[in-house]
């Protein structure tokens, strides 16, 4: 008796849940629940398979994900901008919040020269941000002065 060679119902569940979060590109939420069902199903399939297929397409999922989050970053920065063009504060703040969040969340998902180029990027916001935070204490300080 051997057992079976690959659960190949739960492989292509597990597909169904990878092509749902790539095609997912408006809610975050479902994105992610579809990643994380498709990433769950795989990693318990190459667990007791050691199925290069499953693994390969756990990799795939991984991308999906590291690629929205990225996208998500730089639209959270973009917005943190037009925030700070309009004089909100606040909502520039809280942009630049989450959009260091997201190049995070990316930056651990990213290997190798992905990696480095999502690095470099967040280099670049957090120059951006402490630029944005000294201007903004500069203004407070004058606004202070003047009372």
């Amino acid at each position: 008796t051997t057992a079976p060679k690959e659960p190949s119902v739960q492989l292509l569940l597990g597909k169904v849940y990878h092509q749902a979060a790539a095609r997912e590109v408006i809610d975050r939420e479902k994105h992610q629940s579809y990643a994380n069902q498709a990433f769950y199903l795989l990693a318990m399939i190459y667990q007791r398979a050691k199925s290069g297929e499953a693994l390969n397409v756990m990799r795939e999922v991984n991308d999906i994900q590291r690629d929205y989050l990225h996208r998500l970053a730089r639209v959270n920065w973009k917005r943190a901008q037009l925030a700070m063009a309009a004089g909100e504060v606040a909502k520039a703040d809280e942009r630049f919040f989450i959009a260091t969040q997201r190049y995070l969340q990316a930056m651990s998902q990213a290997v190798g020269g992905k990696r480095e180029e999502i690095a470099a990027e967040f280099a670049i916001l957090k120059k951006e941000i402490a630029r944005w935070k000294s201007r903004d204490q500069g203004a407070d300080a004058a606004a202070e002065t003047q009372l």
